[in-house]
C-alpha cells in the first residue's frame, strides 16, 4: 500500500463511503481504513468519488479520492479548500483533445495538482515541453509571454516557439469554469 498508516489517523471516527465501483480506489480505501475511517455503503458522513455524476442525490458531503490523498498525507483533517478537493464533471471541456500541456516551477505536489487538473479536464500533459505543446503552466502570476515570467529552460524554450505560458491562476480558472481560455 503506497499511503501512509497513523496510528490516530487523520479520520478516526468518520464514515467514508465510495461509489459501488471504485475503479482502482482499494488502496486508497484500505489506506482509509488504515488511518481511522469507518468505511460504509450507506449514512456516511463523507461521500468520495471522482466525477459530479456519481454523486447520489441528497448527499450533501462530497470529496474526491484526491483530497483524501492529501488528508493521508498530512495527516490532519482540514476542510476541502482545492477545486481538485471536489469531484469534477465526467465529461472533457470542449476541444480538450487539441490541447497539450506541460509546467515549469512547481514543487513535486502542486505539479501533480496541475497535471491532475490538466488530465481530468481531458487535455494531455507532458513532463517535458516540445514544439507539440500548446500552452507552458507557470507557478508564476505573470499569465503572458513577458519578461516578467520567471527564467527556466521551459519558458525560454516555449518564448522561443513561441507556445503561450499561462500562469497557474489561469488553469485553475479553467478547472472551475470546466472552460479553457484561448492560450
Amino acid at each position: 500500500n503506497p499511503y501512509k498508516q497513523f496510528k490516530r489517523g487523520p479520520f478516526r471516527g468518520l464514515r467514508l463511503a465510495f461509489p459501488t465501483t471504485t475503479g482502482g480506489m482499494d488502496a486508497l480505501i484500505e489506506a482509509c481504513r488504515g488511518n481511522g475511517a469507518d468505511i460504509v455503503e450507506e449514512d456516511e458522513d463523507v461521500y468520495v468519488c471522482s466525477f459530479m455524476e456519481q454523486v447520489p442525490d441528497g448527499t450533501t458531503n462530497v470529496c474526491s479520492p484526491f483530497y483524501i490523498e492529501e488528508v493521508i498525507r498530512q495527516n490532519v483533517l482540514l476542510a476541502p479548500s482545492h477545486p481538485l478537493h471536489r469531484p469534477c464533471h465526467i465529461d472533457p471541456i470542449d476541444d480538450a483533445q487539441r490541447h497539450i500541456f506541460s509546467s515549469t516551477g512547481f514543487d513535486v505536489h502542486d505539479r501533480k495538482r496541475v497535471e491532475a487538473m490538466v488530465r481530468l479536464m481531458g487535455c494531455a500533459y507532458t513532463a517535458f515541453l516540445s514544439t507539440a505543446n500548446t500552452a507552458l503552466i507557470t507557478s508564476s502570476e505573470t499569465p503572458k509571454n513577458t519578461t516578467n515570467t520567471p527564467k527556466s529552460a521551459k519558458t525560454e524554450k516555449a518564448r522561443q516557439w513561441n507556445i503561450p505560458i499561462r500562469s497557474y491562476e489561469w488553469l485553475l480558472q479553467a478547472f472551475q469554469t470546466w472552460k479553457l481560455a484561448p492560450p
